[in-house]
């Protein structure tokens, strides 16, 4: 094949680049009822297990113990 005919054959393929899609720009708002509003104005309530919530308290009853070990220790010195 000759220059031009190469030439001819690639003008008649596709375009190397393309141009990018345009993409939409922003997000629809999704309305909110009064009522959906007053429910993400309240402030989270965390809930713990009643055994979650033992475990805390023995840990900090253990760190407790561990700072007053600590406090005698130091204070003999």
């Amino acid at each position: 094949k000759s220059t031009k005919e190469k030439l001819e054959e690639a003008s008649n393929g596709t375009p190397l680049k393309q141009a990018p899609a345009k993409k939409s720009s922003g997000k629809k708002k999704e309305i909110l009822t009064p009522e959906q509003k007053a429910q993400l104005a309240e402030p989270l309530r965390k809930v713990g297990s009643p055994k979650a919530k033992a475990a805390k308290e023995e840990a900090k009853e253990t760190t407790d113990a561990d700072l007053e070990k600590l406090k005698a220790f130091f204070g003999k010195k």
